[in-house]
């Protein structure tokens, strides 16, 4: 039986969007993955910049996002930069939204 903290803990994932920055590979998009899985409606952000710090593909959240739609979670793709206040800023609309 799950303790209080872990149903508290599913319960608030259940409510409030999760925001999974660099979510579009590797870790990230496992704990996407995992946190939808569990009911939580997803927000993929990742900027999409290549492994040697070049470039964008916004791909990466997209197909992350549809992923996890498919199998019947919520998700919506974000690609702001949360290096920079602008992008912060999106990316806390986007939440609100949500």
């Amino acid at each position: 039986m799950a303790d209080r903290g872990q149903r508290f803990a599913g319960e608030y994932r259940r409510v409030h969007p999760t925001i999974v920055t660099g979510s579009g590979r590797g870790i990230g998009k496992e704990i996407a993955l995992l946190l939808a899985s569990e009911g939580a409606s997803v927000i993929v952000n990742d900027l999409g910049v290549g492994r040697g710090g070049d470039g964008t593909d916004q791909a990466l959240a997209a197909e992350v996002g549809e992923e996890i739609t498919a199998a019947g979670g919520k998700a919506i793709a974000n690609f702001d930069s949360v290096a920079e206040w602008r992008g912060r800023e999106g990316l806390q609309r986007v939440l609100h939204k949500g």
